[in-house]
């Protein structure tokens, strides 16, 4: 994503140049994404922006919501392919970096520190067994640093604007998905040191057989907690609206009047598709009904 002053955006596209820029002004800026323009607030706390306006460029299928999360230079991973029609993707992200960052410091310690004793040199024959060990060991950790860091990169927790998908694995894969309209509430948990990490654990209880889910490791869990509460309101407002365009587009069918259709069977009569009996008794019949 590349950015850019807010008055450099409004000169590239007029139409950004109407976008409201009263609150938070030195935080707006011009990011794009292949042919899609749009006026990013840069948020520090979730470590992206919010989109508040966006363009086409030229043709192509990007399209960007109101209110989506996006984080910086990096692309969203989550496959198009598996979204529904009108479903937008607002937030996709790895677990928090503190996951792979212990195994990561070991790896460097024992990297820079048998460098550093082979620097100073030596020889005879534990010499050359210590350099055996310590070879070893790094090659041991290198390959737990591979695996967790091949965990850590397949695992992704989604937020869409109709679910919550979470998806890991780097050869078997399982998930769990959990729509909106099923979520009954969202907690988060997170410890002193998780608080300065800004990591913590979400959970989420729904209605259904699976009841409550934790998600752990998550990056600024209150503030993916606020997000979903604001994608499940903006669903529901969605849906009820749709609710009520699909009844006032139903037009309830207007019954004629009972001397309107003894006219109609008149004219059917006069036509010769009556006959006079016929006509006779269906007037009766209808005249029974007043």
């Amino acid at each position: 994503i590349l950015a850019c002053p807010i008055g450099n955006a409004a000169r590239e596209d007029p139409s950004l140049s109407r976008t409201s820029t009263s609150a938070n002004h030195e935080l707006l800026c011009l990011a794009r994404d292949r042919s899609v323009l749009f006026v990013v607030e840069a948020s520090q706390n979730l470590g992206g922006g919010r989109i508040h306006h966006s363009t086409t460029l030229s043709s192509g299928s990007d399209n960007h919501l109101p209110g989506q999360v996006l984080l910086p230079f990096q692309r969203m991973g989550f496959s198009p392919d598996l979204l529904s029609d009108d479903e937008q993707v607002v937030v996709d992200m790895h677990p928090h970096w503190w996951t792979i960052a212990p195994i990561s410091v070991l790896l460097a310690v024992l990297v820079f520190g048998g460098l550093g004793i082979v620097g100073l040199g030596g020889d005879g024959m534990l010499w050359t067994i210590g350099q055996v060990i310590i070879g070893l060991l790094v090659l041991a950790v290198l390959a737990i640093f591979a695996k967790r860091y091949a965990e850590w990169s397949t695992t992704e927790f989604v937020v869409t604007t109709e679910r919550v998908i979470s998806r890991k694995g780097v050869f078997a894969k399982n998930g769990i998905e959990i729509p909106l309209d099923r979520i009954n509430t969202v907690f988060f948990e997170q410890t002193a040191f998780e608080r300065l990490a800004g990591s913590g654990n979400l959970g989420i209880e729904s209605a259904g057989e699976g009841g409550r889910q934790t998600f752990t490791n998550i990056r600024k869990p209150n503030l993916v907690q606020a997000e979903i509460y604001n994608q499940k309101e903006n669903y529901e407002n969605r849906r009820l609206t749709k609710m009520g365009q699909a009844s006032s587009g139903a037009q309830p069918a207007v019954s004629e009047s009972i001397p309107d259709q003894i006219a109609k069977l008149d004219e059917l009569r006069i036509r010769g598709v009556l006959t006079n009996d016929e006509f006779q008794a269906k007037k009766e019949e209808l005249l029974r009904r007043m």
